[in-house]
């Protein structure tokens, strides 16, 4: 409910969602460049939202995933497709593994990967989208 009314309520097409459990794990300039490539990302229509989660260093599950699932990748996006973001965190190049789940973004400077939202959990991570999609799809 309280996102609906915030975005609403924003004025700018582009919404950053934020968490007070989130917190920086990279240097303030490596967060604006990762910020303005999610804002290109955005604007140039490449994607409707953009999730920020470190993959080496994610601050709420650290090594759980990795633990749980290390080693069972290939069965369990057979299993279980939604969980390709979750799965790829360790992996070099993701994308030689888990195509079509998950691709290279264009229109990205940095290293972003691109995947169906029914393909990714949306979990707890930042998150950017416009708010003119955000409003026709859920108002």
């Amino acid at each position: 409910q309280l996102t609906m009314y915030g975005v609403m309520a924003a004025r700018y097409e582009l919404i950053l969602f934020l968490d007070e459990r989130f917190e920086l794990v990279e240097p303030a300039d490596a967060v604006k460049r990762h910020l303005d490539d999610g804002k290109r990302i955005l604007l140039t229509r490449t994607a409707i939202a953009v999730r920020y989660r470190h993959r080496w260093k994610d601050p709420y599950l650290g090594d759980k995933i990795k633990v749980m699932f290390q080693g069972r990748e290939e069965s369990l996006i057979q299993e279980a497709p939604e969980l390709s973001c979750s799965l790829y965190n360790w992996i070099l190049d993701p994308t030689a593994h888990y195509d079509p789940y998950i691709h290279h973004c264009k229109n990205a400077f940095n290293d972003f990967y691109c995947s169906e939202s029914k393909y990714c959990n949306w979990l707890t991570a930042p998150s950017m989208f416009r708010r003119s999609w955000f409003l026709n799809t859920f108002l």
